[in-house]
């Protein structure tokens, strides 16, 4: 009965005696693994990310538009918005036909990549139109306007200036959904003669995208 119960209390002090160390040479082992679990979890983003703003599918217009990230931390991106209209597409202040745009921002993340985050930069962009002008018409023959005729004119162009804000979700590694705001001021150039107008005029866009992050 003595000899069981001194061995025991002997199991039982040494099972004290090692028991601390096992535990702390555990969590020394694990400390690696939880840090690169949690450094990973923060850093781990896609620089690259190609979206489509399905709110143009409405007005027959595909858009898409491409972001690199450039910096390690993921605070600065490059992104390059590019859409072509399938149909006739007028602007909101005038009867100027929109045919295609291409443009070049710079999207500021200020507390950088993540799950849900805001974005906002400039963007400068420029638009190939199509305007309807009347013209002087010696002959009237029109109705529309006495003693002048529409014609449709061809080599129009449009730079306009941007500051867009937007949001970002992104639920998995891979997949986003993001709306955008942009505002600012347009004007135009015409090679043909044909605009009378040098005024600059406010513009405003609006999109909700999908998109695809590798």
């Amino acid at each position: 009965m003595k000899l069981r119960f001194k061995k025991h209390k002997m199991v039982k002090a040494l099972r004290n005696r090692f028991l601390l160390p096992c535990c702390l040479a555990a969590v020394m082992m694990l400390m690696p693994l939880l840090n690169h679990a949690q450094a990973t979890d923060k850093n781990d983003f896609r620089n690259n990310h190609i979206s489509l703003m399905i709110s143009d599918i409405i007005i027959a217009r595909v858009s898409v538009d491409y972001e690199r990230v450039i910096d390690d931390k993921g605070y600065l991106a490059l992104h390059m918005p590019v859409s072509w209209v399938l149909n006739d597409y007028f602007t909101l202040f005038n009867n100027d036909q929109l045919k295609y745009h291409i443009g070049l921002g710079l999207n500021i993340y200020p507390t950088a990549q993540g799950k849900f985050k805001y974005f906002l930069g400039p963007e400068l962009r420029y638009s190939a139109l199509e305007v309807y002008r009347y013209v002087k018409y010696d002959n009237s023959r029109n109705d529309i306007a006495p003693g002048y005729t529409r014609e449709r004119v061809k080599g129009v162009f449009q730079m306009a200036f941007l500051i867009n804000n937007g949001m970002i979700f992104t639920p998995t590694l891979h997949f986003a959904v993001s709306t955008v705001l942009g505002l600012g001021l347009q004007s135009e150039f015409d090679t043909k003669g044909a605009n009378n107008r040098n005024e600059i005029l406010p513009k405003a866009t609006f999109s909700v995208r999908l998109g695809y992050k590798f």
